[in-house]
């Protein structure tokens, strides 16, 4: 007998769950935090995906978004201007259905330019 998880569980393509991991993302914010709604305020980074052999791959949009009620993030990005270079950890969502990625952060850096 062969089974099909998603048929047990009857999940389909329209109602798949978000799916979630830890990661980090450094990159370069492209605008100023924006306030999304009452709970979350966010900025957008320009990453660069790497591949084997250390060459660099796409470069990919990604929206960090943060709780307002976190001051600590907010005093540092607040500060943060266009093309700052960012570290920020926490966890990556994607909606498979909506491809749409989003990183929800817990800690923010700022990486320092070489001279």
């Amino acid at each position: 007998i062969v089974v099909n998880a998603g048929d047990l569980i009857d999940m389909n393509q329209e109602n798949l769950p978000i799916s979630s991991i830890s990661t980090f993302v450094t990159g370069f914010a492209t605008e100023p935090v924006q306030s999304d709604d009452e709970l979350f305020k966010s900025i957008k980074i320009l990453v660069t995906k790497f591949i084997k052999g250390g060459s660099s791959g796409k470069k990919l949009l990604i929206k960090c978004r943060y709780l307002k009620s976190d001051e600590r993030i907010d005093k540092k990005l607040v500060r943060a201007r266009k093309s700052s270079n960012l570290m920020i950890t926490g966890e990556i969502l994607q909606n498979l259905h909506h491809s749409k990625k989003q990183t929800d952060e817990h800690k923010k850096r700022y990486i320092p330019r070489p001279t």
